[in-house]
């Protein structure tokens, strides 16, 4: 327990341990360490001597624990844990060999009977695992869209009443208002917290066990108001853990172990740079309790006041956390020292530790996190800028773009009240409305490699169903309404002018942005044959066509780009490609029946001339 002293450090308005991009540096020192290394050393052993058969393993002096065996216990791993405990404000961490293991473990948790709500929208493998979960220990799994919180607090309630059941729970149709919808379905399951009976353990409410969110979600990128799902939660289950993989957005972006505080664990971030400067006198206390970071109590659960932070926050540390690809590695952070009490247990008995070197390499890659995120986050909101002006990108799938629509805007309000003002992860994903064409995207990047996981510095492009969701099976991808044709790219440290240029060599490749002219050329075409058969009506629904057409439709633009590329371009897709993508703009720029009709046929008589066949 700490002391009263660095308790008051602790809630100081501006505590050193709060700046993480320093503290991803600053990584906890072993006041035990006779050569006082630079570096965190790598104790590569597996056993460690006891000083006599009578004393037994004792703490050498100074050092806060004792080591004997590789599975309980290893110094280089105690020293990235607390280094994770630092950046997340956890109580405990636990270091284990996998994103998976992490899961595994969390998991092991509930008991035959419990139940567990979850998203739809989930990484292939804990979904993989999660039915694992069903099929063996009996848990019941609840599926719900994590994004809507209206249709989690009316699961969340309808758990807690006892009649939930496998089918997901029954959401209006239509939302006029998502918003007050929200507000509503919130305030109706905190009210019915309030008269449920709270000491009887056989009551439903106290079978759910686990509430797992990803935010943002994998691959759709859509965010999860974390704090209104977890007060939901808290207030309805006493049991309930709630469980945030913040894997996408790292701890330097999102803290969920602590959004119950006013600030969501990132105080003062417009604060003038002078103001960095107040208390100089107080620095020095500051600095001394900069590795004090956990609670200093462990909160209890008050049904009128529930708490809206995570009580359990895991990562895949082989992605953003270590950076370099060169470790698999997962951590298992505990808002409470009795949680990560329970935790500490299972990794122990289940033997699922990390390595040392492992954890060096993890602990390595922590010291630039914050310069990883900054560069990675910078060129990703470039690239989906780049993508939502593409006329043949039909959907961009990015948390900080600021583009119009009410989901955008309400994605932008989430993750605000989640993580600093203009942070939007380094992962996107976007849809071209074609398979075929996906993969030529994919095929014409050069600069980003093809493969599965995400947050290296090199940038990485994948086809989630293709790849990583492929276990999903099929209606399951289509009920969570996942695009076959959607792309997922991870956004790495290279240059963002060089990604920018790859990414629309490889549209134009693909012909996401030739298509658009052939479809205005069409369209002209159109306009022209049927000019004199068209009755007044059509002909001003021709005229709304051709202004819409004239605002959507982006031309090449590109000086560099000659006739005889596009011409190529355009040949090299072949037919099975051209007509779905002119099908698809056709149907969206000519409103008259009569016209869809004619397009195929006009594009047959175009062929010759603009394919040069």
């Amino acid at each position: 327990m700490p002391s009263s002293t660095s308790t008051a450090a602790h809630h100081r308005k501006k505590p050193a341990s709060t700046r993480l991009a320093t503290q991803a540096v600053a990584a906890p020192r072993d006041p035990c360490d006779p050569y006082r290394a630079s570096s965190t050393p790598l104790y590569q052993s597996a056993t460690f001597h006891a000083l006599d058969v009578v004393r037994g393993f004792a703490t050498a002096p100074g050092a806060a624990e004792a080591f004997d065996y590789g599975r309980s216990g290893n110094p280089t791993r105690r020293s990235l844990e607390k280094h994770i405990q630092q950046l997340t404000g956890a109580a405990s961490v636990a270091a284990v060999n996998s994103g998976m293991a992490a899961l595994d473990v969390v998991v092991r948790l509930t008991r035959p009977g419990d139940h567990v709500v979850t998203g739809l929208d989930l990484y292939g493998g804990t979904h993989r695992l999660l039915g694992l979960l069903a099929e063996h220990t009996g848990v019941v799994i609840h599926r719900v869209d994590t994004a809507d919180t209206a249709a989690v607090a009316r699961t969340l309630k309808a758990c807690a009443e006892g009649t939930c059941t496998h089918a997901p729970v029954a959401q209006p149709s239509v939302v006029a208002d998502p918003d007050a919808d929200d507000a509503k379905a919130v305030a109706d399951a905190l009210a019915c917290a309030r008269v449920l009976p709270v000491d009887n353990e056989a009551h439903p409410r106290n079978r759910l066990r686990l509430v797992l969110l990803e935010s943002p979600t994998n691959p759709r990128m859509h965010v999860v108001d974390i704090r209104a799902v977890a007060m939901c939660a808290h207030a309805l289950h006493p049991r309930a853990l709630v469980v945030v993989d913040n894997t996408m957005l790292s701890p330097v972006r999102c803290r969920p172990l602590l959004l119950d505080r006013e600030d969501a664990g990132f105080p003062d971030q417009d604060a003038d740079a002078d103001d960095d400067f107040e208390d100089e006198e107080s620095d020095d206390e500051a600095e001394a309790d900069d590795d004090d970071v956990s609670p200093t109590h462990e909160p209890a659960w008050e049904p009128h006041h529930p708490s809206c932070a995570a009580d359990l926050e895991i990562h895949s540390g082989t992605k953003f956390l270590s950076g370099h690809h060169d470790a698999t590695a997962g951590l298992i952070c505990s808002r409470t020292a009795s949680l990560g009490a329970q935790i500490a247990r299972l990794v122990n008995a289940f033997g699922c530790a990390l390595a040392p070197f492992e954890c060096f390499l993890v602990a390595r890659g922590l010291k630039t996190l914050a310069l990883r995120m900054n560069q990675a986050e910078s060129s990703a909101l470039a690239l989906a800028r780049t993508l939502a002006s593409c006329p043949g990108v039909t959907k961009v799938h990015y948390p900080g773009l600021a583009q119009g629509g009410s989901r955008h805007a309400r994605q932008r309000a989430r993750l605000a009240a989640h993580a600093p003002v203009g942070h939007g992860g380094a992962v996107l994903a976007f849809e071209t409305g074609n398979v075929k064409v996906s993969e030529r995207v994919c095929t014409a990047l050069k600069r980003f490699a093809t493969t599965v996981s995400f947050g290296c510095v090199d940038s990485l492009v994948s086809m989630p169903c293709r790849m990583s969701h492929a276990s999903i099976p099929a209606h399951a991808r289509a009920a969570a309404a996942l695009p076959e044709d959607l792309i997922r790219v991870s956004v790495g440290i290279e240059d963002t002018r060089d990604l920018v240029r790859d990414v629309r060599r490889a549209l134009r490749r693909a012909g996401l942005y030739e298509v658009a002219e052939v479809t205005a050329s069409v369209q002209c075409k159109q306009e022209e044959e049927m000019s004199d058969e068209v009755d007044a009506d059509e002909a001003d629904c021709a005229s709304v066509s051709s202004r819409d057409s004239s605002e959507t439709l982006v031309p090449l633009g590109d000086e560099e780009v000659e006739e005889e590329s596009k011409v190529s371009a355009r040949r090299n897709m072949g037919d099975e490609l051209v007509k779905p993508l002119l099908s698809a703009q056709l149907s969206r720029v000519c409103p008259c029946a009569a016209r869809r009709e004619l397009a195929p046929s006009i594009v047959e008589e175009l062929r010759p001339s603009c394919c040069g066949a």
